[in-house]
């Protein structure tokens, strides 16, 4: 029996278990504890107020500057956003400026004798100093940019930032005008080089034109098309130059043979020899040796060359039957042949045209020859000439590259006097009450923040605690079923206590709150109708 009983007393034991964590449980327990919700709330917007009085208050100075694109541009830009450089470089340029800008003004951060502890002082003014770009677009004509400095005092700030901007733009026009002199210098020594270059082409081009009558007028292709032409003419000299030698063969063959016919021929024959058919007779057999010595000495001029097979054997017959004749004549009647003088005749003939052709020809190959040499020198100056002719043409083109570019230079320096491409929209004005910190938004801040704190503070003090809240709980934590239920019971005084404390509560929170909002909104539309402390205090509190 007494195992039975423990087993009964083991199966019967009750397992507690801890409530079930939900949304709704929360937002049910903040329901009931929402009474201590609001001051807590009401704690940290106190707190934020408190924070915010003790955080120091700067005043901001404001200023715009538009920045405007030169014609030709002084520095290369980027050709989406043409002013992205020039705002980049701002945002750095502008906080450099603070070191000549303090010392203008005077500041004790500029006369600091040790160069860390100024420059610490000068990165803390830097820190204060804002650059933004106002209107960041892309193809724009103009850059908007923003600059502010913020100080603890007003005038401070104003003048600061009005002297700052002043000494940065004073540094840019400075650097521009510096960009431009240098281009007007290196434009100006490149147009002068390019000068001297030109004209010492120039010089070269018209040597080579008065040595080998180039036309300077004429085209490149001009001059080449006039160099085949006479190169045309030197090929049509070769061409009569081998003509000529050919004719001078010629006649000298034709020499040889009269000098071979006047060598062969008798120098002495009948002087009356055309009439020798009057000293025979008609049938005899010297008038026919006569006929036959006719017809083969007209046979042997006619048609027989040198090569001929029959021209030796007729020779010897011509020859022979002159002997025949002459043995039949008498002495008186002998004489010079008639055809020696012929002869004669042809071969001095043969030697003067041979003698004028040799000197034709002579003088042809010695011209030839002075025109191929002339021509090979004409086209190798051809190429020198080309060549200084592209050069003349490059110098001319740097000479007017530079003369554009000091144009150029020369108009920035003109625009950059008569309008500069920098200029301060308005002058920074002095801050009528201080824009940083923002009370209200650190008091709601610390509002919000309480609010948070007391949330977490009611759900982790409920989360600590491990006991039943509800019967929810209860059902849900104990293994046993709920037979019943007791609710607290709250007696007439306790209710009527709860609901006095918490009118009284809800009151003054709300009378706290309209009572805020009343003086604010009377601070900045009627303060003269506010106490003097409360004016100096709000003044202090909100800036004014």
């Amino acid at each position: 029996m007494a195992d039975i009983r423990g087993v009964d007393k083991v199966m019967t034991e009750p397992t507690i278990e801890l409530p079930q964590l939900s949304l709704a449980h929360y937002f049910e327990l903040l329901k009931r504890r929402r009474w201590q919700v609001i001051p807590i709330s009401l704690l940290g917007l106190v707190i934020g107020g408190i924070v915010a009085f003790f955080v120091p208050r700067y005043y901001v100075a404001e200023t715009y500057v538009d920045y405007y694109r030169l014609p030709s541009g002084v520095a290369d830009a980027p050709a989406k956003d043409p002013f992205k450089f020039v705002v980049d470089n701002a945002q750095i340029l502008i906080p450099q400026a603070v070191a000549p800008t303090a010392k203008k003004l005077g500041w004790a951060e500029s006369v600091i004798l040790d160069p860390a502890d100024r420059r610490e002082a000068e990165r803390d003014v830097e820190s204060r100093i804002a650059v933004r770009d106002m209107n960041p677009a892309e193809g724009r004509t103009y850059a908007r940019i923003v600059v502010s400095y913020r100080d603890r005092d007003g005038h401070r700030s104003a003048d600061f930032l009005n002297t700052l901007v002043a000494t940065w733009m004073e540094d840019q026009v400075a650097d521009m005008r510096r960009t431009i002199s240098l281009q007007s210098t290196h434009a100006n020594q490149r147009a002068i080089a390019a000068l001297g270059e030109y004209n010492s082409i120039n010089r070269d081009v018209t040597h080579l034109s008065l040595q080998h009558g180039f036309e300077r007028m004429w085209d490149p292709a001009l001059q080449r098309e006039d160099m085949r032409a006479r190169e045309e003419a030197i090929t049509g000299q070769q061409q009569r130059l081998a003509e000529m030698e050919s004719e001078i063969a010629t006649v000298r063959s034709k020499l040889a043979v009269a000098q071979r016919a006047l060598q062969s021929t008798p120098r002495e024959l009948s002087a009356t020899v055309d009439g020798l058919e009057g000293l025979f007779a008609p049938d005899s057999q010297e008038a026919k040796w006569l006929l036959e010595l006719r017809v083969r000495t007209q046979s042997l001029e006619s048609s027989m060359g040198e090569a001929h097979p029959w021209r030796a054997s007729t020779q010897r017959r011509i020859a022979w039957l002159e002997g025949q004749l002459r043995s039949r004549l008498t002495g008186d009647a002998v004489a010079e042949n008639p055809r020696i003088a012929d002869l004669r005749a042809a071969t001095a003939g043969f030697e003067t045209t041979i003698a004028g052709a040799v000197a034709a020809r002579d003088s042809l190959q010695a011209s030839l020859e002075a025109g191929k040499l002339a021509q090979k020198d004409r086209a190798d100056a051809m190429e020198i000439y080309v060549g200084k002719l592209r050069a003349l043409d490059e110098a001319q083109s740097v000479r007017d590259e530079a003369r554009k570019q000091l144009d150029a230079a020369l108009n920035l320096q003109q625009q950059l006097d008569s309008k500069p491409p920098i200029k301060q929209v308005y002058q920074a004005f002095v801050p009528k009450r201080p824009t940083e910190p923002n009370i209200l938004l650190v008091a709601g801040l610390g509002c919000v923040l309480g609010l948070g704190g007391a949330i977490l503070l009611i759900l982790l003090h409920d989360m600590l605690r491990g006991t039943f809240k509800t019967v929810d709980d209860a059902l849900r934590g104990l293994p046993v079923p709920m037979l019943g239920g007791v609710s607290y019971l709250e007696t007439q005084e306790e209710r009527i206590h709860t609901a006095s404390t918490r009118r009284r509560v809800s009151l003054l929170t709300a009378g706290i709150l309209v009572g805020m909002v009343v003086i604010v909104t009377a601070y900045y539309i009627a303060p003269h109708r506010l106490p003097p402390f409360a004016r100096d205090l709000l003044a202090i509190v909100l800036g004014g």
